[in-house]
């Protein structure tokens, strides 16, 4: 298709590749602006295969909601509910637990398992959400944890990205203070 054919025909002399992206985008999320203003007639929503098209952007934030008190409370069966049970954990960063979980069990054993050991016994763990921002199905969570590690306070800073698919969380990047988890959780003085 010629580029006057994309645009319309009283397109600039020469269309770039940032004239037909332009107009991707205005098609794509329904709301043309500049110079395709007024010729974009038709609006298509913003979806991709797989994504999650029964669940509002609120419903997912309450899943989100839901799975940190759950967390917070140590109602275990309740956590399990809310993850897929081929969830996709990862955790960022070089840190004894910085690597990428996989399923329930791995998700319990591998990373539960792992910073419930190195938390004062009993101290429990309590995760406050800050803010929730969801789109489709992804919902970012800044939240703040407060948890007493064997070696100090392990108060750390979360950034959060889920996805969450037919009311269960399948995925979540979570980007943290990686720092503090080796001084709080293990020991370990990096830097002065």
């Amino acid at each position: 298709m010629k580029a006057r054919e994309l645009l319309g025909a009283d397109a600039p002399p020469v269309a770039t590749a940032a004239h037909i992206a332009a107009r991707n985008h205005a098609l794509t999320f329904g709301f043309p602006t500049g110079a395709l203003a007024g010729r974009c007639t038709q609006s298509y929503p913003f979806t991709h295969i797989g994504r999650n098209q029964n669940m509002s952007s609120d419903a997912n934030k309450q899943i989100i909601r839901d799975f940190f008190a759950a967390l917070s409370s140590g109602d275990t069966p309740r956590v399990r509910e809310l993850l897929h049970e081929d969830v996709v954990w990862t955790i960022i960063g070089d840190t004894p637990v910085s690597k990428t979980f996989r399923g329930i069990e791995g998700f319990e054993t591998g990373l539960i398992g792992n910073v419930l050991r190195q938390i004062e016994p009993g101290a429990g763990v309590r995760v406050d959400i800050i803010e929730l921002i969801a789109e489709g199905d992804k919902v970012v969570a800044r939240a703040q944890g407060t948890i007493q590690g064997l070696y100090g306070p392990y108060n750390n800073t979360y950034c959060h990205v889920f996805t969450v698919r037919d009311g269960r969380i399948t995925e979540n990047i979570e980007y943290l203070d990686t720092l503090l988890i080796e001084r709080a959780l293990y020991g370990r003085k990096l830097v002065d």
